[in-house]
C-alpha cells in the first residue's frame, strides 16, 4: 500500500514506477488505483484509455476480476486495475471490509505483488486496508517539507500498533540544495521527526513530470536519477541488499545528502 496524508507528494508517481520496476524484476505485479473519483494512477501508467472495469465493479460483483485486469503492453508481468470515476466511498455502503478483503485475497492468489495506490489523506478505504490484515508493506510518502514530514509521522502513527505491517518511508523529490530554506529538511530529519523506518529516498528529478505526462514511468528513462531510486527500492522489496544511494549520488558527494 502506498499513502501520505497529504496531496502533491508524488505518492501516484511512485505507486507507477514502483509497479513497473517488480513487474521488470520479474514478479507478476498488478497496479491497483484506490483513489476513487480522483484516480489518476491510469494517467502515470499510460492507460487512461482503457475502457476496463473499475476495482469498484469487482467489489461489489458488477464484473469478474479478469475483466477488470487491463495488461499492460511494455512489460507481460505488469498489469493495472483502475478506480471508479464518481464513486464517493465515504457515503457508498456497498463496499463492506469482507468484500474488499475478498478483493485482495483473490489478487494476491493471481499475482506476486499487489500495489495499491490509496487516496491522499483518511477514508474508508484506507481503514479498511489497514484492518484487513492483508497488508504486508505500507510505503508513507513524504517529501523534504516540514508539513509532509508531520503527516508522515502521523500516518505511520495510525499503524503503530499493527504488527502485521512493514512500515516504511519513501522520500520523494529530495533536492539536497533546499535543506535550510523555507522549511525544507535534510533527510536525517525527516526520518527523525517522522519516526519511520526509511526504505528509499527519490532525488528532485525534473524529466519526472514531462514522463508522467507522457504516459511513462521514472524507470522507464535510464537517465533518470529518480527512476533508478526507485528501482533499488523495488529490489529492496524484493530483499535485495541495495545502498541507500546506489547509482544516484557518487561515493565523495553523499554527505551532502545527509
Amino acid at each position: 500500500m502506498v499513502a501520505s496524508l497529504k496531496g502533491g507528494v508524488g505518492k501516484t508517481t511512485v505507486s507507477a514506477s514502483l509497479s513497473y520496476c517488480l513487474a521488470k524484476l520479474g514478479y507478476k505485479t498488478v497496479a491497483v488505483d484506490m483513489d476513487f473519483g480522483v484516480r489518476s494512477l491510469d494517467i502515470a501508467l499510460g492507460h487512461e484509455n482503457s475502457a476496463s472495469p473499475s476495482c469498484f465493479d469487482v467489489m461489489t460483483g458488477k464484473a469478474s476480476l479478469g475483466l477488470a485486469v487491463d495488461s499492460d503492453e511494455r512489460n507481460s508481468n505488469l498489469f493495472f486495475i483502475s478506480a471508479p470515476m464518481s464513486v464517493d466511498i465515504t457515503y457508498d455502503n456497498e463496499v463492506t471490509p469482507k468484500l474488499f478483503e475478498k478483493f485482495l485475497s483473490d489478487l494476491k492468489r493471481e499475482y506476486d505483488f499487489v500495489v495499491l495506490d490509496m487516496a491522499a489523506g483518511t477514508g474508508k478505504l484506507l481503514d479498511m486496508a489497514r484492518e484487513s490484515g492483508m497488508v504486508n508493506h505500507v510505503f508513507i510518502v513524504s517529501t523534504q517539507n516540514a508539513a509532509s514530514v508531520r503527516a508522515a509521522e502521523k500516518l505511520g502513527s495510525t499503524f503503530a500498533s499493527h504488527e502485521d505491517e512493514e512500515v516504511r518511508l519513501i522520500i520523494n523529490s529530495f533536492d539536497p540544495d533546499r535543506v535550510g530554506k523555507d522549511d525544507y529538511v535534510s533527510i536525517m530529519d525527516v526520518i527523525d521527526h517522522s519516526s519511520v523506518t526509511l526504505i528509499g529516498v527519490i532525488p528532485f528529478d525534473k524529466r519526472v513530470e514531462r514522463l508522467v505526462s507522457s504516459g511513462k514511468t521514472a524507470s522507464e528513462d535510464k537517465r533518470s536519477k529518480a527512476g533508478i531510486a526507485i528501482m533499488n527500492v523495488a529490489r529492496r522489496v524484493a530483499g535485495e541488499a541495495v545502498h541507500l544511494l546506489d547509482g544516484i549520488i557518487p561515493k565523495n558527494k553523499r554527505l551532502k545528502y545527509y
